[in-house]
């Protein structure tokens, strides 16, 4: 079976190119920090002169803080993920990865990145909201979207019905992948809870896990992405306006 194939060679390609999960345990940290940083309004005791103490001015502080963290923390992301999957598809072709390489893949296809998240979130999201199997069968069939949009070029609606074909076509090779990864991030998560007990260094360890996780998941995927897809020419679409 594929899945086996791939999670051996996706294991190879992480351990000989370690450079690989940077960009994601880099914005894992990152994204730690800042939720540290967007903490509640200081106490009483310690206002500034002029800091408003009102219910409404807290709220407004902690929804403007939310809402910047919550947007560094997507172009963070996004800028990661797209860094490994293009690192991760130049180990496959026999090249040597660079941060440099994989940033300015990156960013060349930030956009369309980000239209893929806005469009998957949007669906997952209801999907989830109308019952948890909806969302989950929704994030199985979208999970090779970003994997599409760096390894192939294409633009987010060609990457989404790109992973929609993939996963109903070769259900018998993508599935045990996405059991796979659910599999994993259960037991990254289980030892995160353990790492967190640790003072001062737990945290810490605990977004590393995060990071080292979230980068070995997008080997995983643009590995059987790319074995799904055949030797065959690239599709790309035109035109690609997101970027």
């Amino acid at each position: 079976m594929i899945s086996r194939a791939m999670f051996r060679d996706a294991t190879t390609i992480a351990r000989e190119n370690v450079i690989i999960l940077v960009p994601t345990i880099a914005a894992s940290v990152v994204f730690g920090v800042l939720s540290l940083v967007a903490r509640p309004a200081p106490a009483p005791g310690t206002m500034l002169p002029g800091y408003a103490t009102g219910p409404g001015a807290m709220i407004a502080r902690g929804l403007g803080a939310a809402t910047v963290l919550f947007l560094v923390g997507v172009v963070i992301a996004l800028l990661a993920h797209g860094m490994t999957l293009a690192m991760a598809k130049q180990s496959i072709a026999g090249q040597k990865p660079t941060l440099a390489s994989g940033f300015q893949e990156a960013k060349g296809r930030i956009v369309a990145l980000a239209v893929a998240a806005v469009i998957s979130g949007v669906l997952i999201s209801i999907g989830m909201m109308l019952l948890l199997l909806p969302g989950l069968i929704l994030s199985y069939l979208l999970m090779f979207t970003f994997a599409a949009v760096i390894a192939s070029g294409l633009s987010a609606p060609a990457a989404i019905r790109k992973s929609f074909r993939l996963t109903t076509a070769e259900f018998g090779d993508s599935a045990p992948l996405f059991l796979i990864i659910i599999a994993l991030g259960v037991l990254f998560a289980a030892a995160s809870l353990v790492l967190n007990v640790i003072p001062a260094l737990g945290p810490l360890l605990s977004m590393l896990l995060g990071g080292v996780y979230t980068g070995y998941a997008s080997v995983l995927l643009l590995l059987t992405y790319r074995r799904l897809e055949g030797p065959g020419p690239q599709t790309q679409e035109e035109p690609q306006p997101e970027g």
